[in-house]
């Protein structure tokens, strides 16, 4: 057996202590981090989604400092019971977001394919526009006109725009 030089023994051994080290720590981020240390307990709930869906309702605010406002001490009627919960859906007829999605459309081209519009829309502004789904641009087409070989919105839907 031929004799090792201390070098390689030493790198030998370095080798084993990082093997170690990498088993009993765990990466966090560029750095590691002891099994003994307590984990942070991070938030993992859907603000942002949140915060855009009720972003798209601008005057759900505005009608509650409103309301605030007009109340004075001595009115009557019945107190409110219910708190205000937050908005879960998103109203993708603001103007901001209604406009990406009729960018979608001029990119998907004719005929329209509710699918095609959807994926091109979430493409170009996934985190807004991630709940939309081709069933929901399918009950806004109008059918109608659809069978005429006219693509369009039904007239309810440009009102809500």
């Amino acid at each position: 057996m031929p004799k090792k030089c201390l070098t390689t023994l030493y790198i030998y051994k370095r080798d084993e202590k990082n093997l170690e080290k990498a088993n009993t720590h765990l990466p966090v981020g560029n750095q590691l981090r002891s099994p003994k240390r307590k984990l942070r307990d991070l938030d993992d709930s859907n603000e942002g989604a949140e915060n855009l869906a009720e972003a798209s309702r601008p005057r759900r605010e505005l009608k509650d400092k409103i309301r605030d406002n007009n109340r004075d001490e001595h009115t009557r009627g019945r107190k409110r019971m219910k708190i205000t919960s937050s908005v879960e859906r998103m109203n993708y007829f603001q103007p901001l977001i209604w406009s990406q999605i009729q960018q979608a459309t001029k990119k998907a081209g004719k005929p329209w394919i509710p699918t095609d519009i959807v994926r091109i829309a979430k493409q170009s502004n996934p985190e807004v526009l991630k709940h939309l789904r081709p069933q929901t641009l399918r009950r806004w087409n109008d059918h109608n006109a659809k069978k005429k070989g006219i693509h369009q919105w039904t007239e309810k839907t440009l009102e809500n725009v």
